[in-house]
């Protein structure tokens, strides 16, 4: 098993429990277009799958499946700083609804109505070192990792979620699928929980996507799963 750490620089909008086979989807993708190697949405299904993670088999009542060997986002107890709550404007995206409607812009209410203007509230938690562990192929998880990670979680384009630093992946012992008191250590189809060694927590289960991409268009990867604990 391996382990891939990032030091953080701003406060992490975590929303759902953040996997680091999540994180590499969105990395190989990106790395995809970068190559021009997507030539349609259809081929994400083919990126996503083909993720350098180890998969881990299951039956499901979809037939035989698959979720991939790497854990939920944690910390140490002593890099959890702070939690807070913060506010982020959302407003009516005017100036792209012009280029498709610039007849109606006397018309488009920002004041009051559907197009208001809203504050959004986040829950926030500041934490200065957060790990992954995961088995599969360092070098590439690596390589994805350094290329196109620059901020995890929710807004990172306003700042929230900036990494500082990725150290090297390194070698460690246990598994990414189990703690050694029994937990998951990531959401795991009921279906598979027993077979992965599973024993504590089994009450914590959730309707949640299993694998990447996490998106109502793929409703055979949602499942009842176990999920692990909090962050905090």
């Amino acid at each position: 098993m391996y382990r891939v750490t990032f030091d953080l620089s701003s406060p992490l909008i975590a929303g759902d429990q953040i996997s680091l086979d999540g994180l590499l989807a969105w990395c190989a993708i990106e790395d995809a277009k970068y190559q021009e190697k997507l030539g349609s949405y259809e081929e994400i299904d083919h990126i996503v799958d083909d993720l350098p993670l180890k998969k881990v088999p299951f039956v499901s009542d979809s037939g035989d499946n698959f979720f991939y060997g790497a854990t939920s986002m944690f910390t140490d107890p002593e890099a959890l700083v702070a939690v807070d709550t913060v506010y982020v404007n959302k407003r009516f995206p005017l100036e792209r609804a012009m280029e498709f409607l610039p007849h109606y812009k006397p018309q488009i209410n920002e004041g009051s109505g559907f197009n208001k203007g809203y504050r959004i509230p986040f829950e926030t938690i500041t934490v200065n070192r957060i790990y992954f562990d995961f088995d599969g192929d360092p070098e590439k998880v690596g390589e994805l990792l350094n290329n196109w990670m620059l901020g995890i979680g929710k807004k990172t384009s306003i700042g929230f979620g900036h990494i500082r630093k990725i150290h090297p992946i390194r070698e460690v012992a246990g598994s990414p699928l189990v703690s050694p008191e029994g937990f998951a250590r990531r959401t795991i189809p009921v279906a598979a929980a027993a077979a992965v060694g599973i024993q504590n927590g089994l009450e914590r289960t959730a309707m949640v996507f299993y694998r990447p991409p996490y998106s109502p268009y793929h409703p055979e990867r949602r499942a009842e799963c176990i999920v692990p604990k909090a962050l905090y």
